[in-house]
């Protein structure tokens, strides 16, 4: 059995340069700017321009409700054959996907999900509660998915009947 050694470690004391380097000041901290004060400025946003509003097109917030869409998805797919298309940006996209890829198991492999991801610039218009302020405009960019929901031919292979002679 070998002997154990000890750990020799070299503490900060021992590893400083002997030249007396002076101590670093802390980086300034940026001001706040006076957009993120609640009482000097109103936000605005400006939504993208969305596609044209029917019936087949689906726009998922954040807030909406699991239960009614997937309700309103099944009705819209039993009453027609014509594809529909999930709208979502931001924090609502993991809502889309989970009700799309919920719809697609609940129908068995009959459905084909079309995802198609962008990016969206949303523009922040910063209103001045305060005279002597300027308005503000900011551009930012947005994920946003659009699922693409289309009934699928099912192919059910029937056995020929055998031709007796």
């Amino acid at each position: 059995m070998a002997p154990k050694r000890k750990r020799v470690t070299q503490s900060a004391a021992d590893s400083a340069p002997t030249s007396a380097t002076p101590p670093q000041q802390p980086s300034a901290l940026p001001l706040p700017h006076p957009t993120n004060d609640p009482t000097k400025y109103r936000v605005v946003t400006r939504l993208p321009n969305a596609h044209p509003p029917n019936a087949r097109s689906i726009h998922v917030s954040r807030s909406t409700k699991f239960a009614p869409l997937n309700k309103r998805v099944k009705r819209l797919l039993q009453t027609s054959s014509r594809p529909i298309v999930l709208h979502a940006m931001g924090a609502a996209m993991q809502h889309s996907c989970e009700l799309a890829l919920a719809i697609q198991r609940h129908a068995h492999g009959t459905l084909q999900l079309v995802p198609l991801t962008s990016t969206q610039q949303v523009y922040d218009d910063y209103q001045p509660l305060v005279e002597g302020y300027d308005e503000i405009t900011r551009c930012r960019n947005v994920s946003a998915i659009r699922i693409t929901i289309r009934k699928t031919s099912v192919y059910v292979y029937h056995k020929q009947p055998k031709h007796t002679k």
